[in-house]
Formats: structure tokens, sequence, C-alpha cells
């Protein structure tokens, strides 16, 4: 049981990571932080299918509760992404606040820093056809 949860949660680990990196180069090309957000409404969606698909058995349960997770994570991202990127609408006020607060703590600073700044693994990635089509999406 403790094998199938950590092989379970690791490869959710692993898939989550490269989804959050695809963003976050989503986000570099747009400059709105609300990407986040669609990434983790997706996030849900596929920790609940690793989950149903590497789980013991195929219940009844099990594959309501994904389809269930699955449904509100893709709706949620759905809606972000109509509402908040491709709808032309600006960075949300919170991610402004966050980014411009003086007493933000510095590693905080640092990361908002360097995630706009160019690095070599960006470059890297972002000459991968599939990523660099994920990279430029636009408005409209």
């Amino acid at each position: 049981m403790l094998t199938s949860l950590l092989t379970v949660a690791g490869l959710s680990f692993a898939i989550l990571f490269l989804l959050m990196c695809v963003v976050w180069l989503w986000f570099r090309r747009i400059d709105n932080a609300a990407v986040v957000d669609v990434g983790w409404g997706n996030g849900f969606a596929i920790a609940a299918v690793v989950s149903l698909l590497l789980s013991p058995g195929w219940t009844e349960r099990n594959l309501l509760v994904a389809a269930l997770v699955v449904f509100w994570g893709e709706r949620l991202t759905l809606h972000l992404l109509f509402d908040r990127i491709l709808g032309g609408k600006p960075e949300t006020n919170l991610y402004q606040w966050i980014e411009h607060q003086p007493h933000a703590s510095a590693a905080f600073q640092d990361i908002a820093a360097s995630a706009k700044r160019d690095c070599p693994l960006s470059k890297a990635l972002a000459s991968v056809p599939e990523i660099s089509l994920v990279a430029t999406l636009e408005p409209g």
C-alpha cells in the first residue's frame, strides 16, 4: 500500500513539476502571473488521473472521484484561461501587490526577479517546439 502511494505521489510530482515549468515559461512570455492558476487547475486533474490509473482496483468510487476532480479542475482551468489570460485582463491585484511590497521576503523578491530574467534552461526549453507553441499563446 505504501509503495503504491509513493509511486502515485512521485509520478504526480514529476508530471506536475514539468507542467509548472511549462507554465513558468508561459508566464515569462506573457508576463501575467495568472497563468499559474491555470496550471494548478490542470494539475489537480492530472493528479486525479494518475491516481486513478495507478491506484489498486477500478472501483466505481475511484472512477467517480477522479471524474469529479477532473471535471472541477478543467472547469477551473478553462474559466481562468478565458477570463484572465485570453480575456486580456491584466494580472490580478494580488500578484501585483505581492511583487511590489517593500516588506516582502527577500526570497520571494529573488524568485520573482529570477523568473523574469533569461537563463540557459528557459532558452533550452523554449527551443522545444511543443513548449514554444505553449509559450506563444496570445489573447484573441
